[in-house]
């Protein structure tokens, strides 16, 4: 649409299509970044697990709760949820690039 100039329609065809004509070629690539942005996510949790427990051994605050699976939970959430919003930009950002380069090989047809 930015593009060509377009309406919303007949460009999210062609977007679509280059797309489906490109897909084998960016398949590996995005599903590699999908899991790599995947781990991060998963790292970004047990680090912030990590530092929930310290903060509680040094406030001494360990001796006050009875378990600590509730608060890891809330905090497992809490940042799964923050993560994915942020990194969900970089997600974004990854298919532009991808969009982008389809339609740069299309022009230049290499």
């Amino acid at each position: 649409m930015a593009i060509s100039g377009e309406s919303f329609g007949p460009s999210a065809k062609k977007s679509m299509f280059l797309h489906l004509k490109h897909c084998s070629k960016f398949d590996r690539a995005l599903n590699f970044t999908n899991l790599y942005l995947l781990l991060v996510k998963i790292a970004l949790i047990f680090l912030n697990l990590g530092l929930m427990y310290g903060v509680m051994i040094i406030t001494g605050d360990t001796m006050r709760v009875s378990s600590i699976i509730g608060p890891g939970i809330f905090v497992a959430i809490n940042t799964w949820f923050t993560a994915d919003m942020y990194i969900g930009i970089f997600e974004q950002i990854t298919y532009a690039l991808f969009t982008s380069y389809a339609i740069d090989i299309d022009i230049n047809k290499g």
